[in-house]
């Protein structure tokens, strides 16, 4: 059978059901544990922390920031320049320190709802 050393994927999840990306995303995950490169291109925002450990951020085929997570999804100039937004689950944490000036962690918000919630749990 074949095992490709490397796997690249445009949009994997574009058009499915919420269940069927975590699905996808889940093998891929899967694939990498055991030795697989995968390389994903997606807008998906949302799924993208859970699943990745490096992201590069693209704009009309340029690089605009490569790095963590955490590192990428903190340049706000490089998500305004790429026209992309924070997940939902840092956007609630983002709200809550601009609006309310109400500050759950430093360096950046939580970005998966389990970073949330080992966020919080202390506080409560």
């Amino acid at each position: 059978a074949m095992k490709p050393k490397v796997m690249v994927l445009d949009e994997p999840t574009s058009g499915l059901d919420p269940n069927g990306a975590s699905a996808i995303m889940q093998l891929l995950y899967d694939l990498n544990s055991e030795g697989m490169t995968i390389i994903v291109s997606t807008h998906d925002v949302d799924l993208v922390p859970m699943y990745s450990d490096n992201i590069n951020v693209l704009r009309k085929g340029k690089i605009l920031k490569r790095g963590t997570c955490r590192e990428v999804f903190s340049d706000e100039e490089v998500i305004e320049q790429a026209d992309l937004r924070l997940p939902w689950v840092g956007q609630i944490f983002e709200k809550f320190d601009k609006d309310d000036n109400i500050s759950f962690v430093e360096g950046g918000y939580p970005l998966t709802v389990k970073d949330a919630y080992e966020s919080l749990k202390p506080k409560l």
